[in-house]
């Protein structure tokens, strides 16, 4: 059993809270499918064609996949170092070294560890959707 806030629940509500805990790493990754889409067919003019929205579809999808690795790279710390030097944390006595800053987010990047989880979902659904348009238009 998960314990939040010091109760027990279920394994049902615990995907609950964490879709309620990420709603806008949801949100934010239909945005960036939708833009896409709506990109793509106005540049194209192909507004009443169904081969435009499934590009669109596959340029949005491979967006969210990308997004969903750099941010699964950014979980292990690959960005940690450009962060650091870019924003010097400074503390009370001095300034925090790296092994300290490193240390301290890694801590904090644990807490939610399938923050990349709702971009990769997204973009697979819509790469998904991209290639069943595609093979049902060229059948």
């Amino acid at each position: 059993m998960k314990f939040r806030n010091g109760q027990e629940i279920t394994t049902i509500q615990a995907i609950g809270y964490w879709f309620l805990d990420n709603w806008v790493r949801f949100l934010v990754s239909f945005l960036i499918i939708s833009a896409c889409v709506v990109t793509y067919c106005a540049v194209n003019g192909g507004w009443t064609e169904l081969i435009a929205y499934s590009n669109g579809l596959f340029i949005g999808g491979a967006s969210a996949v990308l997004i969903s690795a750099l941010s699964v790279c950014s979980m292990f710390g690959a960005f940690d170092f450009i962060s650091y030097f870019a924003f010097r944390k400074r503390k009370e006595n001095g300034v925090e070294d790296y092994y300290e800053y490193s240390s301290r987010k890694r801590n904090e990047k644990m807490r939610n560890k399938l923050s990349f989880l709702p971009y990769l979902v997204f973009g697979l659904m819509s790469l998904l959707a991209s290639i069943i348009i595609n093979v049902v238009l060229f059948q």
